[in-house]
């Protein structure tokens, strides 16, 4: 008779066989829990990662930037597109506060060890790196991926002889191409600070220089560096808020618009920025706080003067004092504007 195998000598073969495939099955699971680490940011594809960052504001990039290393090199090196219209950067003694878009305000405090950076009520400590470090690597990397015009610039000095401006200065002098900027707003004590940041602006954007004095507000202030500059003489609007020599007053005639804030002044300079005035064919307003008048010529013995333009047989000079405010504002009219009972001086 021919061998045979009974039921109750294959089931202990099966359930062996069922055993040992489900322990291969276990061990497959066990080791793909093991190789495959959790999904977090640090390990998403670079594509998803740069979805993302696509969809944040500045803010919060800036955030994302000071997590880890990993992604601050990432987000450096993608180079997010700059959506920002407008940064001010304040240099205090023991701080630099930067100010995006005047709402996202991060704080950047100078540490025994490193630099400790704070924004919306959250700290973190960067023991490896000073603030000018982490400042001058934020900046570039909003700079540096800035696609749209940065519509105002601001810096403030409120500490003397500060190391801030020769850090930016630097960074400005690294960045492959000026810097787009409307408006420059800076608050300096003296010529070689504007020195430092007005010829690294792109001369053909610049529209408005605002000067404004940190320091020595009442003492005369040198310009002649200054108005050599293409970004002074195609700037369409100057504010300058120091004392100036009555000779660069020839270097405002190509303006629009200009507010010269001074301690003093008197007839003939008056009578100079007139002449000035009369033959600009750019300007349209002069306005001219002070702090001490001196008319011995009594060029302001009236109120309202009205003087024929030079180079316009449709427009004049109103030159008007107003005593009470101690403002001179010498402004281009329509000769249509003048009251029928006023002179027009030639």
């Amino acid at each position: 008779m021919g061998s045979s195998l009974s039921i109750g000598s294959i089931e202990p073969q099966m359930n062996f066989e069922i055993k040992n495939f489900e322990l291969e099955q276990r061990v497959d699971e066990l080791y793909l829990e093991k190789s495959v680490s959790p999904l977090s940011l640090t390990n998403m594809p670079d594509v998803v990662m740069s979805e993302i960052l696509g969809k944040l504001d500045i803010r919060s990039v800036q955030i994302l930037r000071k997590v880890c290393h990993s992604l601050r090199i990432f987000i450096d090196d993608t180079r997010r597109n700059g959506e920002i219209s407008s940064i001010k950067l304040i240099s205090n003694p023991n701080s630099i506060n930067v100010v995006y878009d005047g709402k996202y305000e991060v704080i950047y405090r100078k540490q025994e060890v490193g630099c400790l950076v704070e924004h919306q009520r959250r700290a973190k400590l960067f023991r490896k790196e000073t603030c000018f470090e982490m400042l001058l690597g934020d900046l570039n990397l909003i700079l540096g991926a800035q696609k749209t015009l940065l519509k105002m610039l601001g810096i403030y000095l409120r500490e003397p002889s500060t190391p801030f401006l020769p850090f930016w200065k630097t960074f400005l002098e690294s960045m492959p191409r000026p810097l787009s900027v409307e408006t420059l707003q800076i608050e300096v004590g003296k010529q070689s600070e504007v020195m430092d940041v007005l010829p690294y602006l792109e001369y053909k954007k610049l529209k408005n220089i605002r000067i404004y004095a940190s320091s020595g507000r009442n003492e005369m202030m040198e310009i002649n560096r200054i108005v050599e500059l293409d970004q002074w003489k195609m700037a369409e609007k100057v504010t300058l808020e120091r004392w100036i020599h009555r000779k660069h007053f020839v270097d405002f005639g190509h303006l629009k618009e200009v507010l010269l804030s001074t301690y003093k002044i008197n007839s003939e300079e008056l009578i100079e920025l007139k002449e000035m005035f009369l033959n600009s064919s750019t300007l349209q307003q002069f306005l001219f706080p002070y702090l001490d008048l001196h008319d011995d010529q009594n060029f302001l013995h009236k109120k309202n003067r009205y003087f024929r333009m030079k180079n316009s047989d449709s427009d004049v000079l109103n030159v008007r004092h107003i005593p009470t405010n101690k403002i001179i504002n010498f402004n281009r009219l329509k000769i249509s504007e003048v009251p029928k009972d006023k002179i027009i001086e030639f």
